[in-house]
């Protein structure tokens, strides 16, 4: 399990109470039921907000009653922020993985990863989980803020064969988006787009995994290897009111297009 992104926050158990769709649960890695059953994971109002800290794909959840989780979610800085892994309120065991993923990074080009930890896009594509694909208009329609406009942009290069939508729910209306495209060359990838802002959240990106830029805009790009060989490769960034991530289940310590190929995707969305 590795600290991938940095550290996302979000309060829960405030206000009203979200439902939390399968297509984007953001929950523990050992809750494997919530996947299946649209997850009555509602938390109760704690004595001090929740953290969900983004361990590769999704959140794990932290106590911030837990000394572990020290220091204070209170001492967290609004919205977005850069800091090294050192300086983030996580448990030493996921500094000492980000750590071990800055080096690997470094000396290889990728990191090491569990085997579902690159298959962010296949589980989505499940057949079980079909029913979930909206079309991307059925899902722009059911969002707080409206998405990133891609037209006229190298998306249009692949089909967009739909989307899921996420997060919390606001009267009705969900605060993330994930849009699947299909290229000739990359195959399927998944671009993310989190309105971290709407869900109150706070993110910390880890300085010492930014090794790139989309539009002057601090981002990492990773690469996820498995025992087995499967691999995904991603670029994360984050604006001031959104989290973008965009995947593909490529190797690109292998193949530098791959790299080249999912920056120009990335640079290609508007900044909001």
């Amino acid at each position: 399990m590795l600290l991938v992104f940095g550290t996302a926050y979000a309060l829960s158990g405030w206000d009203n109470k979200p439902e939390i769709p399968v297509s984007e649960t953001k929950q523990p890695r050992t809750a494997e039921v919530v996947r299946e059953t649209f997850a009555d994971y509602v938390p109760e109002v704690p004595s001090k907000p929740k953290v969900h800290v983004e361990i590769d794909h999704d959140h794990e959840e932290l106590d911030l009653n837990d000394p572990l989780a020290s220091p204070s979610f209170d001492t967290m800085e609004e919205g977005f922020s850069i800091v090294s892994y050192e300086d983030q309120p996580i448990p030493q065991l996921f500094k000492d993985l980000t750590k071990k993923a800055v080096e690997e990074m470094a000396e290889r080009g990728y990191a090491s990863a569990e085997e579902a930890d690159v298959r962010t896009i296949s589980k989505d594509l499940e057949p079980r989980l079909k029913h979930l694909m909206l079309s991307y208009d059925e899902a722009a329609n059911q969002l707080v803020k409206e998405p990133a406009n891609l037209e006229g942009t190298p998306f249009d290069d692949g089909e967009l064969l739909g989307a899921h939508t996420g997060g919390t729910n606001h009267d009705g209306k969900w605060t993330n988006i994930s849009r699947f495209y299909k290229f000739d060359d990359l195959g399927v990838v998944k671009l993310s787009e989190v309105d971290y802002i709407t869900s109150r959240g706070r993110i910390q990106m880890t300085q010492e995994l930014i090794n790139e830029d989309v539009n002057g805009i601090p981002a990492e790009y990773r690469v996820n290897v498995s025992n087995s060989g499967a691999a995904e490769s991603l670029v994360f960034w984050v604006t001031d009111s959104k989290e973008y991530v965009l995947y593909a289940e490529k190797n690109g310590a292998k193949d530098d297009s791959v790299k080249q190929r999912l920056l120009e995707l990335a640079r290609s969305i508007p900044v909001d």
